[in-house]
């Protein structure tokens, strides 16, 4: 007869009697910790003494002890218990004692708020709490089903792009917007802005290509209307390195504002209005939907949420 099989002809609400018996060596203790009568826990001392062939709780002198199986069986019966209540009761998330670490994949851009957001909210209110930061990809939507990462960061049109090329089921992702990105130029403070579309178009540009087939997507459908590309002259794959290259050379660059306006407050940046439209970057959470009610997962999302509003350079 398999174990399995074996269990289910056991009584499991004899568990937390047993563990009472156990903890107090005492039916009337007992049956006072588990708000029973004394009549019903006796009954129960009865079937367990039945199950295991053991009076588990033996008379000496004037004392009641337990038996030497009884001795063996305190570990591993509240053991037992503790594991089904964990599994079993709802138990509200709370940051304060948790000990998890969550990961987070972005667009490279969006550290620049993630982290220094996480790291003082972590200081002194959730010693046990951490986040590791991953760059994003197309392999993120594998990983977020997978359960090997909590949330993706992403542009919503790159998001529409991977769903339809990797073939996955929209339904199965939930998604929030966090914020609107308008996209900027910028340049060295030491040399003069483009002042026409055809200055713009003569410039030396560094330009960002997160992967083949990604490359320079804000700007190239729009240049199509003119009649002479622009010079890309550094070629990048990581948005971080538009603003240092741009300082320190005459190319000149377009990135998120909020991107600009962080590196602008520490390197000798100027922004300027690019001489022509470009669409909006719109940056959302993506999870997957079987996730939205977890406790703790919910958390996560308010905390961005809230990092979101407090930083300075995502501010009108």
């Amino acid at each position: 007869m398999s174990e399995l099989h074996q269990l289910r002809k056991v009584n499991l609400n004899l568990l937390p009697v047993l563990r009472e018996l156990l903890r107090y060596a005492s039916v009337t203790q007992a049956a006072k910790a588990l708000n029973l009568s004394q009549s019903s826990v006796s009954g129960s001392l009865r079937s367990l003494r039945e199950h295991f062939d053991d009076e588990l709780l033996a008379t000496a002198g004037r004392q009641t002890v337990l038996t030497a199986l009884a001795r063996q069986l305190v570990q591993p019966v509240d053991e037992a218990l503790n594991a089904v209540q964990s599994a079993l009761l709802h138990r509200p998330f709370d940051p304060h004692h948790a000990n998890v670490r969550f990961v987070i994949a972005t667009a490279d851009y969006a550290g620049i708020i993630l982290a220094p957001g996480f790291a003082h909210r972590f200081e002194g209110q959730y010693p046990g709490l951490s986040v590791q930061i991953t760059q994003g990809s197309l392999g993120s939507f594998a990983d977020l089903e997978a359960g090997s990462i909590d949330l993706l960061l992403s542009e919503e049109e790159v998001t529409d792009r991977a769903l339809r090329e990797l073939d996955k089921d929209p339904s199965l992702f939930a998604r929030q917007r966090l914020w609107v990105d308008e996209i900027v130029g910028i340049a060295s403070v030491d040399i003069e802005p483009p002042s026409s579309i055809e200055d713009y178009l003569e410039r030396p540009h560094a330009v960002f290509q997160i992967a083949p087939g990604f490359d320079d997507r804000i700007e190239s459908p729009v240049l199509q209307q003119f009649d002479r590309p622009k010079h890309d002259r550094v070629i990048v794959p990581d948005f971080h390195l538009l603003p240092i290259t741009v300082a320190r050379s005459r190319c000149i660059a377009v990135v998120p504002e909020s991107l600009a306006r962080c590196y602008a407050s520490v390197l000798p940046l100027t922004l300027f209005e690019v001489p022509y439209t470009l669409p909006t970057v719109c940056m959302e959470l993506i999870w997957m939907a079987r996730d939205t009610k977890a406790p703790q997962h919910r958390w996560l999302r308010d905390t961005i949420s809230a990092i979101v509003g407090e930083t300075d350079f995502l501010q009108d």
